[in-house]
């Protein structure tokens, strides 16, 4: 079979009807029939690899492959007993340097329960296990090099899910999240979450993109009872805590509802947030932006779908391909552009316009302008849907706060004035936040290193690193996103005589805002003379 350019819409038909599939690094899809996995590369549509299991096959995760090229997760089950509905589930761990060569299973685990869930953490050295079809089983088993125990939450745990520290996972539980360290099996943060309501394990989605992006501890749940898209976000920090959760409403007057199971992919960024149903054709799309939600149309793909992933950027940096497969098994699209189906693209977004004139309290595009520049400058809105809620007042009451005005949680003329101040600043526009250093501090004599990490898009370190340049800095090279800029904020040094010019760049950094944290210069030794380190993330 011929090479297909690597941007193009097209469908891979398959010999056999598969029951599900997941992704893989380098362009690769895991497909499962029955008992057998089959490696296919979406651009030349051929199978390179085979994987026979020991069960049938009835769910896939692909993993961070750490020192291997691929790594995957794969649960079968036997035969299931008449009288109890039951059936053993197993859990084996496939990695290969080469998949050409094959893969290895180099782990297995049996895992307990009627409707056992996994995920897999810290360097795919643990696995976190729980029993979605016990109701009242509120534990967490714990396996791997945090040893074995078993561990006791308040209420049972309908999805979980891994974030940045690889020792904590977020547990969803109905009306509420926690944060539990799988070291020690404490919960150290719990915050309730209203839109919480399903009691059936099924009626609840979860997703992190966390072992694919260094996206910063984010996650999303889809609630099928609530109707509602929540993305969390754990916080690092001396006491890890769960940030306040970003939620718009999915509920589509125009769609009816349907009957399938819930659907939900992701690209790594979350600008490209899919949510549909088992049986249906279309997703309705969502976007990040900033700490809010935002609605970016709707995909129609003309063919009932099965399962629906996202495959890693990688070396397709940029790329925001998804992959479908079909209802009835035998085929998956491969959709490199979601655009072409009726998302909107983040550079088609409507930005904030301000009219300093007059009182944004009625229009709702006024309204959403408002919020959108709430949310970039990292003020949570929740759902950017121009509805002027309590979430929306209190971002607003918060801004005018920071901004030193009179706190009235009112849109007025001033603050209509400092939102449209603020927003020209971020998007790099001349504004009243200059770049440049003090006049005692030469900026020329200074390289800046940029890395950054978080939900901190691409396109604002760009327009971070332009406004660095017009303000007289050196910037050699390109920013790198790294996980270990994760929770940093901050720019190092290495000797005394570049502290006043870390202070400076940290000072410029915080007017900034990427993140609600204050950037701070700090000391490292093996930093060069001359070098600024600019370590930020959101």
């Amino acid at each position: 079979m011929p090479d297909i350019a690597p941007d193009e819409q097209r469908t891979l038909e398959l010999e056999v009807a598969a029951n599900t599939m997941t992704s893989l690094d380098g362009g690769l899809l895991a497909i499962a029939a029955g008992r057998e996995v089959i490696i296919v590369d979406i651009t030349s549509g051929e199978t390179v690899g085979r994987i026979a299991t020991d069960g049938e096959v009835v769910y896939l995760q692909g993993l961070d492959g750490q020192n291997w090229t691929q790594s995957l997760a794969v649960l079968t089950a036997s035969s299931r007993d008449v009288e109890t509905g039951s059936a053993e589930h197993m859990l084996s761990i496939y990695r290969t340097t080469n998949v050409a060569t094959g893969f290895r299973r180099t782990r297995s685990l049996s895992l307990e329960g009627l409707d056992p869930a996994f995920i897999v953490i810290d360097g795919e050295d643990s696995i976190v296990s729980w029993d979605r079809g016990a109701p009242k089983d509120a534990r967490l088993l714990v396996e791997g090099s945090f040893g074995r125990r078993q561990i006791s939450t308040d209420l049972p745990a309908r999805v979980v899910l891994p974030t940045s520290d690889s020792a904590m996972v977020l547990a969803v539980q109905t009306r509420s999240a926690s944060l539990v360290d799988v070291r020690t099996g404490r919960t150290v943060d719990t915050i309730t979450v209203s839109e919480f309501e399903a009691s059936r394990a099924e009626d609840l989605v979860g997703l992190s993109p966390r072992q694919r992006s260094d996206i910063s501890g984010a996650a999303l749940v889809l609630d099928a009872r609530s109707k509602t898209l929540t993305a969390l976000e754990a916080l690092p920090g001396t006491i890890p805590t769960i940030g306040a959760p970003a939620r718009i409403s999915v509920a589509d007057k125009d769609q009816p509802v349907g009957v399938g199971r819930q659907l939900l992919a992701a690209d790594g960024d979350f600008q490209y947030i899919l949510v549909g149903r088992e049986g249906e054709a279309a997703f309705r799309v969502y976007r990040r932006v900033g700490t809010g939600l935002e609605r970016a149309g709707t995909m129609d793909l003309g063919m009932p779908v099965r399962v629906a992933v996202a495959l890693p950027a990688g070396e397709r940096d940029g790329a925001k391909t998804f992959a479908f497969l079909s209802a009835d098994g035998l085929s998956v699209m491969i959709v490199p552009d979601p655009t072409h189906f009726g998302a909107t693209a983040p550079d088609q977004r409507v930005r904030p316009t301000f009219d300093p004139t007059g009182i944004y309290d009625s229009g709702e595009q006024e309204i959403m302008a408002v919020q959108t520049a709430l949310a970039e400058l990292g003020y949570r809105v929740g759902a950017i849907d121009g509805v002027f809620g309590p979430a929306t007042k209190a971002a607003v009451r918060a801004f005018q706060f920071t901004s030193g005005l009179r706190v009235s949680g009112d849109v007025d003329t001033v603050t209509i004035e400092a939102l449209a101040t603020a927003a020209r600043t971020r998007a790099g526009d001349e504004g009243p936040l200059s770049l440049s250093p003090p006049a005692s501090i030469n900026a020329a004599d200074y390289s800046i290193y940029v890395q950054f990490g978080g939900a901190i898009q691409r396109d604002e370190i760009n327009t971070l690193t332009a406004r660095l340049l017009r303000g007289g800095w050196s910037v050699p090279g390109e920013a790198e996103r790294l996980k270990t800029a994760i929770g940093l904020n901050e720019v190092r040094y290495g000797t005394t005589e570049d502290q006043p010019a870390a202070e400076a760049l940290a000072d410029i950094l915080s007017g900034l805002r990427f993140s609600d944290r204050t950037v701070l210069a700090k000391r490292v030794r093996m930093v060069r003379p001359g070098i600024l380190e600019a370590w930020i993330s959101r």
